[in-house]
């Protein structure tokens, strides 16, 4: 173009002409992104939608006759008390705790005297099975470990002194997990034991108290997290190491169901003061560890259902109910908590650590 026609160009414009809609055609140029779901991998649609996820809803279910009720209660409680090789018994809880006491004098007697051990988790929360591992926590003189502890040095001195105890076999170290672990198993009597010494592992000892705090409240729980974990492990859908949950995670989606029936059998002892004392902060790694105990708590529930009815009420809850897709799963207060709070939107379950709020008990499970 020359200047004249450049010039007859600019004055023939209108301001209409220098107007820009912005809408879907004048960005895109009407080309639209293909959609790919990243569960299945397909295109045309988006998760929300992904067939593979979809469930059939779910049926509501009648109210139990009587004599249903006695029969799933016998079951229950069969489960619970009768079946020797499910529930852990009062020998093998013995054979733990005297194998974390042996280990615990050979430690001080063969390298500091100063150790601490500490059985957690299922050995004694209230809810193990037999079978359970006896998790033990090693802790020195001070409840944090010092900064200039050489936690590698650490973790193949326990180990060289556990290798040297006598019925003790297959003995690994792992020092550089995220907890610090030496493995091994034990031949106990008539029990074989499978057995983790973890360094400082001190929240766990918390969670612990928590869970055995509740366990210790109403009967039918302890009776009900026997019947959950067993019933997930028969539904391959309690080991985590295989994108499922793990047994603590369905125990605290067990307490969260168990609070907010009506009338509740637990209450939120996170949240309660009790005897009139005030709710004091206690910190352990960063997290506030504190609950109210039993003895304070003064708890008594006005909840009567029995332990069959309950059971349903769980399954219909998590089946039914509870919203997976907006909700938390979570035990520490009353009010309602949204994955969106949590940032936990793209998690197809998600479940609150009781004092660690960061970590999502859930992460692990595979969308399918």
């Amino acid at each position: 173009l020359n200047m004249e026609m450049l010039e007859e160009e600019l004055t023939s414009l209108r301001k209409e002409d220098f107007a820009f809609e912005w809408d879907e055609k004048a960005l895109t140029g009407d080309m639209k992104p293909q959609m790919r779901c990243v569960c299945c991998g397909r295109s045309g649609h988006l998760i929300d939608n992904c067939p593979d996820l979809e469930v059939p809803p779910a049926i509501p279910l009648k109210p139990l006759s009587s004599m249903q009720k006695e029969f799933l209660g016998d079951i229950i409680i069969s489960v619970y008390v009768t079946l020797e090789n499910l529930r852990m018994t009062v020998h093998y809880e013995n054979a733990m705790r005297e194998l974390c006491r042996n280990v615990e004098r050979r430690l001080r007697a063969d390298y500091r005297n100063d150790c601490r051990l500490s059985l957690f988790g299922s050995a004694s929360n209230g809810f193990g099975l037999i079978g359970s591992d006896a998790d033990i926590c090693l802790r020195f003189a001070s409840d944090t470990l010092d900064e200039d502890v050489d936690t590698n040095e650490v973790i193949m001195r326990v180990a060289t002194v556990v290798r040297s105890m006598p019925g003790i076999a297959n003995v690994i170290p792992i020092p550089n997990a995220k907890v610090p672990i030496v493995k091994f198993h034990c031949q106990h009597r008539y029990n074989r034991l499978e057995a983790d010494v973890s360094l400082y592992n001190v929240l766990a000892l918390e969670n612990t108290r928590l869970l055995h705090a509740y366990s210790e409240l109403d009967e039918r729980a302890k009776e009900l997290g026997v019947v959950v974990k067993e019933w997930a492990k028969c539904c391959g859908i309690g080991d985590a190491s295989r994108g499922t949950l793990s047994s603590y995670s369905f125990i605290v989606m067990l307490i969260h169901f168990l609070q907010r029936t009506t009338p509740p059998v637990l209450p939120f002892l996170q949240e309660m003061e009790g005897r009139g004392r005030r709710r004091e902060p206690k910190i352990v790694e960063d997290c506030d560890v504190y609950f109210c105990s039993v003895e304070d708590s003064e708890w008594m529930t006005e909840n009567t259902v029995s332990v069959s009815e309950l059971w349903i009420g769980f399954l219909d809850y998590y089946s039914r109910i509870f919203d997976f897709g907006a909700e938390v799963v979570q035990i520490r207060r009353s009010e309602r908590l949204s994955k969106l709070d949590k940032g936990w939107q793209g998690r197809p379950i998600a479940i609150e650590d009781p004092f660690d709020l960061k970590h999502n008990l859930s992460s692990g499970v595979h969308m399918r």
